[in-house]
C-alpha cells in the first residue's frame, strides 16, 4: 500500500515537474520573444486584427500579417512610427519567425486561413511561386472567398500574368457583384494589357460601388526591402488616378486632367497623381507643372524616387516656359538624392553625363524607356527636333507602355509629326 501510494506521489511529483519545465520554456521562449523584439526590430501582426493606440484611446485596427518597425518599446506596447500609434506586443513575433509561427500552425491545424496567412508572409519576402502555393491550397480549401481571388489576382500580376490575373478578378466579381477592388484591379489588368475602354469601364463600376470613406492598404515593394506595410489611403483616389492615368493613354488630357485633380483632391499626398499631372501640364506647355514638381519634392523631401523624376520634369517644365532660374534651381535640389536610377538623368541634365553614357547605365526597358524620353525631350528644348524624333520614335515603337515617359514621349511626336495624339496601342 505504501509502495503504491509512493509510485503515485512520484508519478504526481514528475508530472508537476514536466508542468514546471514546460511553463519554463514557455515563458522562456516568450522571454526570448520580447528580448529579440527592440528598437528597429521588423515584426509580423500574427492576431486576426490589433488594436492601434494613441493617449491611451484606440486608433484603429491592423490586419494579420501587417508589417511594422519597431520605433520604441514600452511594454506591453511598441511604437510604430509610420502608423503613428501604439501596438500590443502580444499581437506581433519578429519577421524572421513569422514563417515558423505558421507552418507550426499548419501542421497543428492545416485549415484555410493559416494557408493563406503563410502565403502572405512568403508574399513579402518576394516568394512568389511559394506564396502561389499557399494560396491555391487555402483557395482549394475555402474556394469562396472573393478577397482571397482578388489578391490571388494581383499575386499573378506580380507575375506578370495578366490573363491569370483577370481569371482570378473575375471569379471574385462573380462571387461578389459588389467587391469594388476586383473591378479596380481588373481596370488596372486591362490597362496593362492595352485594352484601354475595357479599363475605364471598370475604373468607372468601382467608382460607382466604392463607399466615400473606403480605405485600402495599398500593396506595394516596400514590405519586401525593409519597408514597413502601406498606411491606409482613399481607396477613391487610387481609381481616380488610375482612370486618369487610362484617359491620357488614350490621348484625352482634359479627362485625364480631371481626374488627376479629383485624385489629390481626396488624397492631397498621391504623389502618382501629382507626377502625372505635373507630366500632362507639361506637354500642354503649362507653367502649372512647376508648381506639381515644387510640391512631389515638398512632399517626399527631397530624397525618394520620385524627388528625382521631379527634379527632372521640373527642370524641363521651366526650360519650356523660360524659365531659366527656376530650371537652375531643380537642377541644384539634387543633392539629397540616392545614387540610383533616375539619378543618372539628373546628372545627365547638369551635363555630367552624355547622351550614351547615359544610355550605358540604361540596362533595362524601363531605364531605357525613360532615357530616350528625357534625352528627347532635352534634344527638343535644344532646338534639336530631329534627334528628339528618333528618341521619341524608339520609345514609341520599344518603350514600357505604363510609364508615364512613354505617353509624353507619344504626345511629342504626334505635336512633331504635326497630328492629334493617338491612343496607346
Amino acid at each position: 500500500m505504501f509502495s503504491n501510494e509512493c509510485q503515485v506521489g512520484n508519478a504526481i511529483m514528475q508530472r508537476a515537474l514536466g508542468l514546471v519545465v514546460v511553463i519554463a520554456l514557455l515563458a522562456d521562449a516568450h522571454s526570448t520573444r520580447a528580448e529579440e523584439i527592440r528598437e528597429g526590430t521588423r515584426v509580423v501582426v500574427i492576431a486576426e486584427k490589433s488594436e492601434l493606440q494613441v493617449s491611451g484611446k484606440p486608433a484603429g485596427t491592423v490586419p494579420e500579417c501587417s508589417i511594422f518597425t519597431v520605433g520604441k518599446v514600452s511594454p506591453p506596447w511598441l511604437w510604430i512610427p509610420s502608423q503613428q500609434a501604439y501596438l500590443l506586443q502580444r499581437d506581433v513575433i519578429p519577421f524572421t519567425d513569422a514563417i515558423d509561427h505558421y507552418t507550426r500552425q499548419i501542421a497543428a491545424n492545416p485549415t484555410a486561413n493559416a494557408y493563406w496567412n503563410r502565403a502572405q508572409i512568403w508574399r513579402m519576402k518576394g516568394e512568389l511561386d511559394i506564396a502561389l502555393a499557399d494560396m491555391n491550397e487555402a483557395i482549394q480549401r475555402s474556394p469562396g472567398v472573393d478577397a482571397w481571388h482578388n489578391n490571388r489576382g494581383l499575386l499573378w500580376r506580380n507575375k506578370g500574368n495578366e490573363e491569370q490575373a483577370i481569371s482570378d478578378f473575375n471569379e471574385a466579381i462573380r462571387l461578389n457583384p459588389k467587391i469594388f477592388q476586383a473591378y479596380s484591379n481588373r481596370g488596372n489588368s486591362w490597362r496593362l494589357k492595352g485594352e484601354l475602354d475595357k479599363a475605364l469601364a471598370d475604373y468607372t463600376e468601382a467608382l460607382r460601388l466604392t463607399p466615400t470613406s473606403e480605405r485600402i492598404k495599398v500593396l506595394n515593394s516596400d514590405e519586401r526591402t525593409g519597408g514597413d506595410s502601406s498606411q491606409l489611403t482613399d481607396s477613391r483616389a487610387e481609381t481616380y488616378f488610375a482612370r486618369g492615368y487610362t484617359w491620357e493613354a488614350k490621348g484625352d488630357l482634359d479627362q485625364a486632367m480631371a481626374d488627376y485633380n479629383e485624385a489629390i483632391r481626396l488624397n492631397p499626398r498621391n504623389i502618382h497623381a501629382y507626377y502625372s499631372r505635373g507630366a500632362s501640364h507639361f506637354v500642354q506647355g503649362h507653367s502649372k507643372a512647376l508648381t506639381d514638381c515644387d510640391k512631389l519634392l515638398e512632399l517626399e523631401k527631397g530624397v525618394g524616387e520620385y524627388s528625382a523624376y521631379a527634379i527632372i520634369l521640373g527642370n524641363l517644365a521651366a526650360r519650356r516656359v523660360d524659365q531659366p532660374a527656376a530650371a537652375a534651381k531643380f537642377l541644384a535640389s539634387a543633392s539629397k538624392l540616392k545614387n540610383e536610377w533616375p539619378q543618372p538623368i539628373v546628372r545627365y541634365l547638369q551635363r555630367e553625363l552624355t547622351a550614351d553614357e547615359l544610355l550605358q547605365l540604361a540596362v533595362d526597358q524601363d531605364k531605357r524607356t525613360d532615357a530616350e524620353c528625357y534625352i528627347g525631350l532635352d534634344a527638343l528644348l535644344d532646338n534639336r527636333p530631329d534627334e528628339a524624333r528618333t528618341r521619341f520614335q524608339w520609345v514609341d515603337d520599344n518603350g514600357t507602355k505604363t510609364f508615364v515617359a512613354y505617353d509624353m514621349a507619344r504626345h511629342e511626336l504626334r505635336k512633331l509629326d504635326g497630328s492629334q495624339s493617338k491612343p496607346s496601342p
